[in-house]
């Protein structure tokens, strides 16, 4: 096989594997999006748990997500037909309409409150993020 043809094909089966293992490096902020960047686990300043991943806002501040969202949905919307679509359980009801719900990984965290916060029957979803305090 002529090397042209195997490094066009190699290049295709990596755009195409790179393409279906995306994930969202943003999440919703007051219906604005606000980028995230992966940080190595050598570049964290934030000590904890392996089971977290972390990252930085555009702001430059760590943040950890972990496997669980924070969901408000709108009045007179029913949860359970709006979740029914996706792998999650609800942990805890905070008040009336705010929810904290449990996913199957930290890369759904982003991504399924990404598509939650897209959805008109939600105020606002967005992965339960850890924080290191700074002082004002």
């Amino acid at each position: 096989m002529n090397i042209k043809v195997v490094l066009i094909l190699t290049g295709l089966l990596l755009s195409v594997f790179s393409a279906v293992n995306a994930q969202d490096n943003y999440y919703y902020h007051e219906n604005q999006r606000v980028s995230l960047t992966p940080v190595p686990k050598i570049a964290r300043s934030i000590e904890g748990d392996d089971g977290i991943d972390y990252y930085l806002t555009e702001q430059g501040h760590q943040v950890g997500i972990y496997h669980k969202i924070l969901l408000k949905i709108r009045k007179d919307n029913d949860l359970l037909l709006l979740l029914a679509p996706y792998d999650v359980t609800v942990e805890e009801q905070l008040s009336p309409q705010l929810y904290l719900i449990v996913v199957p990984s930290n890369d759904l965290a982003i991504d399924l409150s990404n598509r939650l916060s897209e959805s008109p029957e939600v105020e606002y979803a967005h992965p339960d993020f850890i924080k290191s305090r700074v002082a004002r």
